[in-house]
């Protein structure tokens, strides 16, 4: 390659470049779209129109009168609102025997279900759409291991409250002989 080459533009490379600019610009319009609290479910669902029959055969050899749409048979829809979650967690950090949690320890495991029906109490009647749960261990087996022994438990302390719930499973590596976790519930 001389050192007098220089690299040319190509016209195509402009419209490339517009369109990868678009298709971000689309991206994050689309991840930054959110819906009102305010909005009845019913109107973010699809409405359905209609079924479409066709006339009755006719005599006359020219078509007949056009098809009718018929309103579907439908109930009236009870409007509910919106729900999202909500974006403050309910945050709770408790210390725990990290060899015991682990194995399993029947004693281990009644005393945390003790702390988390204490720690959750507030939020008796609500339902938990997402938790998760960070057990803090330098090894990194472990602390994923704590975490998923105490996500494992939650049913057992509260059914209503966490019987569908997402749960997560992370490690901290920061912390040792400890459980963090952040409830996130369904908004109000």
């Amino acid at each position: 390659m001389s050192s007098n080459s220089v690299r040319s533009f190509e016209p195509g490379t402009a419209g490339w470049l517009f369109a990868d600019l678009l298709l971000v610009l689309s991206i994050v319009t689309l991840g930054a779209a959110t819906v009102p609290d305010d909005v009845p479910m019913a109107e973010l669902q699809a409405v359905p129109v209609g079924i479409v029959q066709p006339a009755p055969p006719s005599r006359s050899p020219f078509p007949g009168p056009s098809p009718r749409a018929t309103p579907a048979p439908t109930s009236t829809p009870t409007p509910l609102r919106a729900k999202g979650i909500d974006r403050t967690p309910t945050k709770l950090r408790f210390a725990v025997t990290t060899g015991r949690l682990v194995a399993r320890d029947a004693r281990e495991l009644r005393r945390v279900r003790r702390v988390l029906a204490a720690g959750t109490a507030r939020l008796r009647g609500r339902r938990a759409a997402l938790v998760l749960t960070f057990g803090c261990d330098p090894d990194s087996r472990i602390g994923s291991t704590m975490s998923a022994t105490v996500n494992s438990q939650l049913r057992a302390v509260d059914a209503d409250l966490f019987g569908d719930t997402v749960t997560r499973s992370f490690m901290d590596d920061s912390c040792s002989g400890t459980v963090r976790m952040e409830i996130y519930p369904f908004a109000r």
